[in-house]
């Protein structure tokens, strides 16, 4: 059984690797991790971590920019995000409550 990380503040986002992409290679997520790290817990799956140095070289290599740049960037940008199991991701979303959505109009 994989260890079921601990939600601090009782709130929790998970970021998948296209997140973490953007989290690299653009400034609103990377603000944004950095705005609210302290207040909700932020989560990303080790595969997707994983994802993220796969296809990070490439995706620098189309826009002309130096691969390990990038790569500190996303260890600067990991440091306010708990990376975690594969499946203790699946097992605390099994046993948490469904997240309150908005209303929709129709």
């Amino acid at each position: 059984m994989a260890q079921i990380p601990e939600i601090d503040s009782g709130r929790a986002l998970v970021l998948d690797a296209n997140i973490m992409l953007r989290g690299v290679l653009g400034t609103r997520v990377r603000a944004l991790v950095e705005k609210y790290a302290d207040d909700v817990s932020l989560l990303t799956p080790q595969s997707c971590v994983a994802e993220v140095h796969e296809y990070l070289p490439s995706l620098c290599a189309k826009r002309g920019w130096r691969p390990e740049v990038a790569l500190e960037t996303l260890d600067a940008l990991l440091t306010g995000i708990q990376i975690v199991e594969n499946a203790a991701l699946a097992e605390l979303e099994a046993t948490s409550p469904p997240a309150p959505r908005a209303p929709t109009r129709c």
